[in-house]
């Protein structure tokens, strides 16, 4: 009985032991796994002028808020900062080499961690092992603003501050309404006159454009000036002859109105004599090249007739024609006045036939009683009948 007593309580021991050993076994797997021990990573130095407070060993590096790795060291080398980061291989693949780095504070006295911001173009290489990031950058921190702060005390006196303050209280006392009506009124005309900032903009380039014009231009304008000057200078010294010059110019004028005032009526009347002949040539303006041309082709030909050959003398081709059909008085009343545009038949080397014209006389017309025998029957038999 006493064996069994002694054999229970030494197992009760070692299952005691067993059990703390186990719960440390499982503490420890737990940290691994939070640290990352357990999982591939890649060691990338980071390099900037200062970490700043509170970036320690552990400290979360972040890519657009994403956990990706762990701070494992920071050491100050050379004057500056020396930061080993332990990166997720899971994440590395996607981190390009170019990658920036800064040093961010999640609150205003809480702890840091390491931001990477991807470029805006990426380079094809990735972070490995042993990569090295330059020019890392540190938040303003607090221990900044205060050395700020006490180099503008050191600067400013403070009593003066005190005075200036007091008397700015003074002048605002009583004052509160008014100014408060006073940026009432600059908040509305801010909004009224804020749509126009784009249009003042544009019309302030155009200024400038305008003005390197002139400056441009501005030596040939000092060089008009300088002319004008002399061009004045000249002016002035001969102003007695240039008042003769425009008095004559009045004296020509006034001539001229007595001149037209007395034969005004009758230029008048000449005028409106012209209007009818000149409607009448405007209106037989298009035939004038053809009329000119047949002209011309008929004093050739009396050049000719009467004397232009190589033989002496008026030459003369004749043909008899028998009479034309007598006048009636009922029937070949004249015709005036045109019913038809202008027209002009050009002459060639072939003899146009002949074009009959109502003019109301009827002369080329048949015979048709005993009275159209007198002259008309012969001329149809040598020469055939026209109309």
């Amino acid at each position: 009985m006493g064996h069994l007593r002694e054999f229970g309580r030494n197992a009760y021991i070692l299952m005691g032991v067993g059990l703390i050993v186990i719960m440390m076994a499982v503490t420890a797997v737990s940290i691994g796994f939070y640290r990352g021990s357990f999982l591939g990573v890649a060691g990338v130095t980071l390099y900037a002028d200062r970490s700043g407070l509170m970036l320690e060993k552990g400290s979360d590096v972040k890519v657009r808020g994403v956990v990706v790795g762990h701070v494992s060291g920071v050491e100050l080398v050379d004057g500056k900062a020396r930061i080993a980061m332990n990166i997720s291989t899971d994440y590395t693949r996607a981190i390009p080499a170019n990658v920036r780095a800064t040093i961010d504070p999640t609150t205003l006295f809480g702890r840091k961690f390491v931001t990477l911001s991807l470029p805006e173009r990426p380079s094809a290489t990735t972070i490995t092992t042993g990569s090295v990031i330059e020019n890392g950058a540190a938040a303003t921190e607090v221990n900044d603003l205060l050395e700020s702060l006490v180099t503008v005390l050191r600067t400013v006196e403070p009593q003066r501050v005190s005075a200036t303050l007091t008397a700015l209280s003074v002048a605002l006392h009583g004052r509160g309404p008014a100014i408060g009506q006073l940026v009432s009124d600059l908040d509305s005309y801010l909004t009224a006159f804020n749509p126009q900032l784009d249009t003042l903009r544009r019309d302030m380039h155009g200024t400038a454009d305008t003005a390197d014009v002139l400056a441009a231009a501005a030596p040939d304008l000092l060089t008009t000036v300088d002319r004008l000057s002399t061009t004045g200078d000249t002016i002035t010294a001969q102003q007695k002859q240039l008042s003769a010059f425009l008095l004559s110019f009045t004296s020509f004028g006034n001539r001229g109105g007595d001149l037209f005032q007395a034969a005004g009526a009758p230029l008048q009347a000449s005028m409106a004599a012209l209007v009818a002949p000149t409607g009448v040539l405007a209106e037989f303006a298009p035939i004038y090249p053809c009329f000119l041309s047949n002209l011309h082709k008929t004093n050739t030909l009396l050049e000719n007739t009467v004397g232009g050959s190589d033989r002496p003398g008026l030459n003369i081709l004749g043909t008899l024609l028998m009479g034309d059909p007598p006048y009636r008085v009922s029937q070949d009343l004249p015709k005036t006045g045109l019913d038809n545009a202008p027209s002009c038949y050009a002459t060639g080397d072939q003899k146009p036939g002949h074009v009959p014209f109502d003019d109301g006389s009827h002369a080329y017309r048949t015979a048709q009683g005993p009275e159209d025998l007198i002259g008309n029957p012969l001329a149809e038999l040598l020469f055939g009948g026209w109309r």
